[in-house]
């Protein structure tokens, strides 16, 4: 009994002395398991870098975190897909995001946020489209996990809520890749402060497409394994001179973005296994969405007319050469600002031809025409335009382009373009 009494005494003591922290650290022994339990019922990330899950000390924190984080590069991006998420899945693609700027390149998601892999691979191709700087090429791995995270109780006692949800480890998030990305930053202010006064948004738009178009090679990665290898698509593009789509998509997005043109990408995917995808660039002028690919090598003018870019600037879906993962979220690209078909021929004949590249001649000088054609083979095309020429006696030129649907775009063109 005598024990007891000196203990409570001593208990008091301390309480007096420590300004009531022992009773603050006791109650909080007591209630430990209370505690950990509102931390299961809260929604976290974690985030580290190294092998997944095998770090001595991974940073964890709040969903809550997010409701109010401003990324750094975050007025480089659109919103277009990032609107289109709920609340939960918007927090998981800004922790995405604070991965690639603190070059984190493992964020565990909890399972309160995500109900599948497949949710967390469409949040992170959400940002890659919305993100010039981050690339759709995302060398990542998926999966499921179930760890814990550390809950201080008291300065001697630490517990452990369970944490279970799905990770993603995104190989591109490196302290080297983001340098050339912030390199590639500087490049396009430069050549911002380089621009021409007085131009309209369009020919904006125009002037940056031709400056990737014509100074920009598609070059193929020859050490690409599709899987792991990562490389600088954004930097080589605007620097090197030398990217593929990836890189022509992103730079182009960028450029718009800070020349004040909304901008974001679009992207395929493949549909089967082994089937090569893509990325092009979606851009907004006076409230009307059109799409543009600086990777395309058909024909861009080298003279100043009514044609504009070329077969691939400012062009309507209807003129896509691939399909588009996600095409109910960003706008419908409904009609192109130059390239109007002048016809569309479902059975491709010589007098048919002919007509079309007639009527498009006489509505423009230089002479082009411009002609939507339905299964017609490149042999058929090619057979059917030299008999155009030589009926009218004329020299033609002609670029075309496979199109989604079944169909070709075929651009025909005299002298006067050249």
């Amino acid at each position: 009994m005598r024990k007891i009494k000196i203990i409570a005494l001593v208990l008091a003591l301390c309480f007096l002395l420590s300004g009531c922290s022992v009773a603050k650290d006791f109650s909080n022994v007591i209630n430990s398991g209370k505690i950990i339990k509102e931390v299961e019922n809260s929604a976290y990330f974690g985030f580290s870098n190294g092998e997944i899950l095998k770090e001595e000390k991974e940073e964890y924190v709040s969903a809550s975190f997010f409701d109010d984080y401003v990324s750094q590069y975050g007025h480089l991006r659109s919103d277009i897909y990032y609107n289109a998420l709920s609340p939960e899945h918007q927090q998981v693609y800004l922790a995405i995001e604070y991965a690639f700027e603190n070059s984190l390149k493992n964020i565990l998601v909890d399972s309160a946020l995500v109900s599948s892999v497949d949710e967390l691979i469409m949040i992170a191709e959400y940002l890659s489209l919305d993100s010039p700087l981050v690339e759709q090429n995302l060398r990542f791995e998926c999966g499921t996990f179930t760890s814990s995270i550390p809950v201080e109780i008291t300065d001697f006692y630490t517990g452990h809520a369970s944490f279970d949800g799905y990770y993603i480890t995104v190989n591109n998030f490196t302290a080297d890749m983001l340098n050339k990305k912030l390199l590639a930053v500087k490049a396009v202010e430069d050549v911002i402060k380089s621009f021409p006064e007085n131009l309209s948004e369009i020919e904006k738009a125009e002037h940056l497409y031709k400056i990737l178009a014509k100074n920009v090679t598609y070059e193929v990665y020859e050490d690409d394994d599709g899987k792991t290898s990562v490389f600088p698509y954004l930097y080589d593009a605007l620097i090197t001179g030398k990217t593929q789509c990836d890189g022509y998509a992103n730079a182009l997005s960028l450029l718009f973005r800070m020349a004040g043109i909304e901008a974001a990408e679009k992207m395929f995917s493949g549909e089967t296994e082994g089937e090569v995808g893509h990325t092009w660039t979606a851009f907004k002028i006076d409230g009307k969405w059109y799409n543009a690919d600086a990777s395309s090598s058909d024909f861009i003018p080298k003279k100043e007319c009514s044609m504009g870019g070329g077969l691939s600037f400012a062009f309507s879906d209807e003129l896509r050469v691939y399909d588009e993962d996600y095409e109910d979220v960003i706008p419908v690209c409904s009609e192109s600002y130059y390239m109007t078909p002048d016809s569309v021929i479902q059975d491709l004949s010589d007098s048919s031809l002919r007509l079309a590249v007639t009527n498009g001649y006489d509505k423009r000088t230089p002479d082009w025409a411009f002609v939507l054609v339905k299964n017609s083979t490149d042999d058929e095309l090619q057979q059917q335009i030299q008999s155009c020429a030589n009926s009218t006696l004329t020299t033609v030129y002609w670029s075309t382009l496979n199109l989604a649907n079944g169909y070709t775009a075929v651009l025909v063109y005299g002298k006067g373009l050249l």
